[in-house]
């Protein structure tokens, strides 16, 4: 019992309290619950949540620019990186608010500055850690847009025939690697699964290609 109220000590609960917080919004967030909208960045088959407060609408709040600025840190989404820190920042308070109790045989509260202070330069570099490997592991949207332009004239097989809303289709990029793509028909036979169409253009405001039923005409003669 003794350790449980050590834990839940003055000098742990800013610590405790952001940590359950951030626990609480992510479990919502996991289950669908949470509140706000976020939309989504496709890359093949693998949907990436970015929030609205990701990238240039971030930097219309000042501090916020003034910070992930000095870190050079960009397009990654705000939540994931306060999320980060909350949770590195609780973790290594705790842990630390813990060690100074057990070396010193008491708390004095000074050391509470001590130990959010360490907790909070160590919390930074991790999130900026992550920001590095979240930009290296994921293209950026231009990058997104740019390699889908260059499947534009390619042949893709259809998986889910569009019928009179959008279809599916995967072909191969320069690699050779697997890629799936959304598409339409305006024009033409509507193809059905297992049939070719050639994709015409990339819309990518929509992340859509135009397409049409790919058909080899024999020459007679």
């Amino acid at each position: 019992m003794g350790w449980l109220l050590g834990f839940f000590a003055w000098y742990n609960l800013p610590f405790i309290i952001p940590l359950f917080l951030m626990g609480v919004y992510i479990i919502l967030h996991l289950t669908g619950l949470s509140w706000g909208d976020g939309t989504g960045t496709e890359i093949g088959d693998i949907a990436i949540d970015m929030d609205d407060e990701s990238g240039e609408d971030v930097y219309k709040h000042r501090f916020i620019a003034s910070v992930l600025n000095l870190l050079n840190i960009r397009n990654v989404p705000l939540t994931m990186l306060l999320a980060i820190f909350v949770i590195s920042w609780g973790i290594e308070g705790i842990t630390f608010n813990h060690a100074l109790k057990k070396g010193l045989g008491l708390y004095p509260p000074p050391m509470f500055l001590v130990s959010a202070f360490i907790s909070a330069l160590i919390s930074v570099g991790l999130v900026k850690l992550f920001a590095v490997g979240v930009n290296l592991l994921v293209p950026s949207s231009q990058e997104i847009s740019s390699s889908y332009s260059n499947l534009v004239g390619r042949t893709a097989k259809v998986i889910i025939p569009p019928g009179k809303s959008i279809g599916r289709a995967r072909t191969t990029d320069d690699e050779g690697n697997m890629v799936s793509v959304y598409f339409r028909v305006k024009n033409g036979e509507i193809p059905r699964k297992g049939d070719e169409i050639l994709l015409l253009d990339y819309i990518s405001e929509e992340k859509i290609f135009d397409a049409e039923r790919f058909e080899i005409k024999d020459e007679e003669g």
